[in-house]
């Protein structure tokens, strides 16, 4: 009677166990998931920025900044898009909140380079500066 008690014991144990592996690996792939659905937008924003589409830039950082508000680069790319757009007030707040982010090593994403972010950032400063001094 006690060996069945104990190999139930067991495998009540392994099948938490697989349980909660279970758990942690849909935990990683969703987030991981949700790093790929920002990067991607993310990415889709940057190539219309490229081609002057501002009106898509603005929707797809804005749908990257719904899923992670944490991450800088949808910030920049938006207050690009302002910018261009002449819509100053919107560009600096904007601006301002990727500096932010980018000032707290927030949500790097792990392939921003240290050197990559001070270059953004000092550029963002030059680029808030400038918008400031012409209100």
């Amino acid at each position: 009677m006690e060996i069945k008690k104990i190999i139930n014991s067991k495998f009540l144990l392994i099948i938490i166990f697989i349980l909660v592996l279970i758990l942690i690996g849909e935990n990683l792939f969703l987030r991981f998931q949700k790093k790929m659905d920002v990067l991607s937008l993310s990415y889709l924003a940057s190539e219309h920025l490229k081609k002057s589409n501002y009106d898509y830039v603005i929707i797809y950082a804005n749908q990257a900044i719904g899923i992670d508000p944490e991450f800088f680069y949808p910030y920049m790319l938006l207050g690009f898009a302002y910018r261009n757009l002449g819509k100053d007030e919107l560009a600096i707040s904007t601006f301002k909140k990727a500096l932010e982010l980018m000032g707290k090593k927030s949500k790097t994403y792990n392939f921003f380079s240290k050197e990559s972010l001070e270059y953004d950032s000092q550029n963002l400063r030059e680029i808030l500066e400038e918008l400031e001094r012409s209100k």
